[in-house]
């Protein structure tokens, strides 16, 4: 599997596409009944790193709460002290900060989630 980047404006976002000689030879042999290739979604719908980003974010509200937090690409850095803080969907996830106002943050711009120490 290879990683290209995408031409035009979109590759300045650092965003890259996953292709495979696998991928292309199994499109080419499914068909429709009638000898039309199925449609297939464009390029840049399916973000495969923002994916892993929310994927691993969930798995933190799912199992056993820990507080921790959320750094961005821009340096800034939001704490979740608790699950009703943070709201998650594969494109946007959204973190009431400690001023009690809501961040729509896009999973791009994730580039760490640290665990915080627990307070006694």
């Amino acid at each position: 599997m290879t990683i290209r980047p995408r031409s035009g404006p979109k590759h300045l976002t650092g965003r890259c596409h996953l292709s495979s000689p696998l991928s292309s030879q199994r499109q080419a042999q499914e068909t429709d009944g009638e000898g039309r290739r199925p449609r297939l979604a464009p390029l840049g719908r399916f973000d495969y790193g923002a994916y892993i980003v929310t994927e691993q974010i969930k798995k933190r509200l799912e199992n056993g709460f820990a507080p921790f937090a959320l750094r961005l690409s821009d340096g800034r850095r939001f704490v979740v002290p608790h699950r009703d803080f943070i709201a998650v969907s594969p494109k946007v996830v959204v973190v009431i900060g400690e001023d009690e106002l809501a961040v729509s943050i896009s999973p791009i711009h994730i580039v760490s989630v640290d665990d915080l120490a627990p307070t006694q």
